[in-house]
């Protein structure tokens, strides 16, 4: 792959800062615990909130992924040498 480093560290660092963003809008637009539990709904507010740091999980796996590439080096796994091609 012969793509500039810089590229790949920038979108790494994009996608960091949209999984930041996506906690930030979570806790500006989603009710506290104890509205939760006050009204009765406080497995749609788990649910939510596990999705939430789900996706947050996702975007740090995938920032690391875009700073290994960045780097230069082969993400790919090994070929297997049992298998023949």
């Amino acid at each position: 792959m012969d793509r500039p480093s810089p590229i790949w560290k920038l979108v790494a660092i994009v996608v960091l800062a949209l999984g930041a963003l996506l906690v930030v809008f979570g806790m500006n637009l989603m009710p506290t615990q104890e509205t939760a539990i006050a009204k009765g709904s406080i497995a749609p507010w788990r649910m939510t909130w596990g999705m939430i740091w789900a996706t947050v999980a996702m975007t740090i796996v995938l920032a690391g992924y875009l700073f290994t590439a960045g780097r230069g080096k082969d993400v790919s796994p090994a070929p297997d040498p049992k298998l023949k091609t």
